[in-house]
């Protein structure tokens, strides 16, 4: 049986960092919250370079204090074993993707967070904060675990 996509609005990042921003501020607005951007960066821990951690207690504690858990899986992790599991519940709940790339631009590394929107092994529908809801990409996740860097992710998010 395939589930019916949840209504979600998806708001361009405020500031060219804020990706993390914008799908907590969308996973929250599908629940009744209306927060900023702003005031979910003031709640995470920012970043290296740019942007903010997605993995530290931080935001883990932020999600909580709004009724979430939160918890990530690196895909280069020995313990990563059983994708399909973590992606089906991930579509049943909420669920955010890390992708490290490279810009040809420039040669540097960065790294950019998606909104899961779907899964239907093995293809994953993820939606873009830079492009809204109205654009999703839709990848094989198998080809996306092959071609993983070390920052790639997958984070769940659950009502508790």
């Amino acid at each position: 049986m395939q589930l019916k996509m949840k209504t979600i609005d998806l708001s361009v990042p405020e500031k060219i960092d804020f990706c993390v921003c914008s799908v907590l501020q969308a996973i929250l607005k599908a629940n009744g919250e209306e927060i900023s951007q702003g005031e979910i960066a003031r709640n995470l821990t920012p970043g290296n370079e740019m942007g903010f951690q997605i993995h530290d207690e931080k935001i883990k504690n932020f999600l909580l204090g709004k009724g979430f858990r939160y918890d990530v899986f690196w895909c280069e992790d020995s313990s990563f074993f059983e994708p399909e599991r973590l992606l089906f519940e991930m579509r049943d709940n909420y669920g955010i993707v890390g992708i490290e790339f490279i810009d040809l631009k420039d040669g540097k590394k960065y790294n950019h967070v998606y909104l899961l929107r779907d899964f239907n092994d093995p293809m994953i529908k993820m939606a873009d904060p830079n492009t809204g809801i109205e654009r999703e990409i839709e990848v094989n996740y198998r080809g996306l675990l092959r071609v993983s860097g070390h920052s790639d992710f997958f984070g769940l998010v659950k009502r508790i």
